[in-house]
């Protein structure tokens, strides 16, 4: 799905590579970047699936700080400002469920 969205939007890709210079990992690290601005880096590495130099027995957060977190974030991370926010309540008790 990746190589035929690049197509459509005509991204370009690299002379030396023949690879698009856009690749998923960039909105990975785009991700991390900007979550971390404004919440905690180590909810948005966990987000992101990394595992880094703690193991999951290190990082327990309870759904609320995550929620919390991303709450936080949201703003940061959204690409498209236009489309409707998350529902903090409905995401606690969906998370809960």
């Amino acid at each position: 799905h990746w190589i035929r969205a690049m197509r459509a939007l005509n991204i370009p890709k690299s002379h030396f590579v023949n690879r698009y210079m856009i690749h998923p990992h960039m909105l990975r690290k785009w991700f991390l970047s900007e979550f971390s601005l404004v919440a905690s880096r180590d909810i948005a590495e966990m987000l992101a699936g990394h595992s880094g130099y703690l193991s999951d027995s290190y990082r327990r957060y309870s759904t609320k700080t995550i929620v919390s977190e991303f709450l936080k974030a949201e703003s940061a991370i959204t690409v498209f400002p236009g489309i409707e926010k998350l529902d903090a309540s409905a995401a606690f008790e969906a998370a809960e469920a």
